[in-house]
């Protein structure tokens, strides 16, 4: 049983620097596709030669860190020897930290200086964030690494190899949090929306109140388009009687409430061939009750 547990651990310190070391080479290929900087690019080639001659050389010295390979779950071999593990981990440990980290963070004054809302920034940045806090588990997990003892590895290294499983995953997820920024930005947009979405007619507070002004004839507007002011006001009362108001006025209904309203219109014209063509209509109305 001693023995198993023994070559478990054994599979979890090659998955341990193979998962670590695809991860930061992922976030470095998403760099890639989607910053044209080029001395960042630059700066991604040359960390990603040395990530995956970390991955070959760590990854081949955990294979062969014993001499008998068997020698690593059998001490009863003889003529066996391993190299010594604490300090071999850390090292490997401290060096893929050092990556991880500067990974992470190196497009970010790129994201800084991107002329866009402070949320989207944020949303960019939350994985240097967790990022950050990968570093943190790390430097934990290579503290824990001075308290394995060779004579009773079943029971010394569970620390140091929980730390190994959250280190990874905590990797992974901070490399999936940039692609994932669009769905995250989307599911905050709409619920923001709809606390701030404000209908387009405008009743008193009171409930069952019977009139009520409304702003018809919207559209949405171009950035080339001219304006000039206009007031259109549709009052409908109680048994369903309207009147209308264009310009500059007052309109007193069958209801004999007044209503003061001010509409700003902006139409849009285009010109074909000389001549004007109106479309589109966007108004705002802004209604009193007195």
């Amino acid at each position: 049983m001693k023995m198993k547990l023994i070559k478990t651990v054994y599979v979890q310190q090659i998955g341990w620097c193979i998962s670590l070391g695809l991860t930061i080479i992922s976030i470095q290929l998403f760099y890639l596709r989607l910053f044209p900087n080029v001395w960042l690019r630059n700066t991604i080639y040359s960390v990603g030669v040395l990530t995956i001659a970390w991955l070959i050389a760590v990854t081949l010295t955990v294979v062969f860190q014993c001499n008998p390979i068997q020698f690593f779950w059998n001490p009863k071999i003889a003529g066996g020897k391993c190299i010594h593990t604490n300090r071999f981990y850390f090292s490997a440990g401290l060096t893929s930290t050092i990556a991880i980290i500067f990974v992470l963070f190196l497009p970010l004054p790129i994201i800084l200086r991107l002329k866009t809302t402070n949320t989207k920034k944020f949303g960019l940045a939350a994985s240097f964030i967790l990022g950050a806090f990968v570093g943190v588990i790390s430097i934990v997990r290579m503290v824990s690494l001075f308290y394995i003892k060779r004579e009773d590895l079943t029971y010394t290294s569970s620390l140091p190899q929980l730390w190994s499983c959250v280190e990874v995953s905590f990797g992974v997820i901070a490399a999936c949090v940039p692609s994932l920024t669009p769905l995250f930005l989307l599911i905050f947009s709409k619920s923001h929306a709809r606390l701030r979405k404000q209908p387009y007619s405008y009743e008193n507070s009171r409930q069952n109140r019977p009139n009520k002004a409304v702003a018809k004839n919207f559209s949405r507007l171009d950035p080339h388009e001219r304006s000039h002011s206009l007031e259109l006001i549709m009052m409908e009362g109680p048994q369903g009687e309207s009147s209308e108001v264009v310009g500059a006025g007052e309109a007193v209904g069958e209801s004999n409430i007044v209503v003061t309203s001010q509409v700003d219109q902006v139409s849009k014209e285009r010109v074909e061939e000389g001549t004007g063509e109106t479309f589109g209509v966007q108004a705002h109305a802004r209604a009193w009750d007195n």
